[in-house]
C-alpha cells in the first residue's frame, strides 16, 4: 500500500462534537484525540502478527530507526530508566524537532515511556507510551499514545491532532510491515 493511500484509508468521526475528540479509523486499527480539561491524549493503536518479543526487539533496536520509521527518525541514548534520549521526530506536514525527554520505563515486552518538553517543564510537556499487549493468539496489539499538557496546549492542539496524529499512524504501520516482512 503506498503511503497517499495510506492516509486515505482514516475517516474522521468527531465523537461527541462538544468534547473536542477526533477518532481516525482503519481496518488495521484506529487512532483518537481526547481532549480532557487541562490536557489532552493522542492514542493509537494497531494490531501485528508477531510475538512480544520479536516487537520489542525491533522498538528498541534505536541504532535502526532511520531504516524503518518515518515519524521518529533518531533515538541516541540508553534503554535504562532515568536516561535522557535524545530524539528527532519529523511528523508528516510538520517542521522536524528534536527532544530530549527521560526514559521513565522499559519494560521488556511489555512498556517503553518516556517524558519530554518543550522549551522548558510546563510549557508543552508529552509523555509518549508504546505497550505492546499479547493477544495470546499470534498477534500483539501494538498501541502508541501520548498525553499531552501545559499552557501552549490549547495553541498546540490541531497541529497534534493532524501531523503528530499522522506521524503515529506512519510509525504503526511501518513497525507492523517491518516485523510482518520478516
Amino acid at each position: 500500500m503506498g503511503a497517499k493511500s495510506a492516509e486515505r484509508i482514516y475517516e474522521i468521526n468527531i465523537i461527541p462534537p462538544l468534547a473536542g475528540n477526533v477518532r481516525m479509523e482503519n481496518k488495521q486499527g484506529f487512532m483518537q484525540y481526547n481532549k480532557y480539561k487541562g490536557s489532552g491524549e493522542l492514542y493509537s493503536q494497531i494490531e501485528i502478527c508477531a510475538s512480544p518479543e520479536k516487537i520489542w526487539i525491533i522498538l528498541t533496536d534505536f541504532e535502526k530507526y532511520p531504516q524503518w520509521n518515518p515519524f521518529i527518525t533518531r533515538i541516541q541514548g540508553m534503554l535504562r530508566e532515568g536516561s535522557v534520549l535524545d530524539v528527532h521526530l519529523q511528523p508528516p506536514g510538520g517542521k522536524g524537532m528534536n527532544m530530549k525527554p527521560v526514559l521513565l520505563t522499559a519494560k521488556p515486552f511489555l512498556e517503553l515511556r518516556w517524558k519530554g518538553r518543550f522549551i522548558f517543564w510546563g510549557l508543552l510537556d508529552g509523555e509518549h507510551v508504546f505497550e505492546i499487549k499479547d493477544q495470546g493468539n499470534g498477534t500483539c496489539l501494538f498501541v502508541q499514545h501520548e498525553y499531552f499538557s501545559g499552557l501552549l496546549l490549547w495553541l498546540m492542539e490541531k497541529m497534534l491532532m493532524k501531523n503528530t496524529c499522522r506521524g503515529f499512524n506512519k510509525m504503526n504501520e511501518a513497525l507492523k510491515a517491518r516485523l510482518e516482512q520478516q
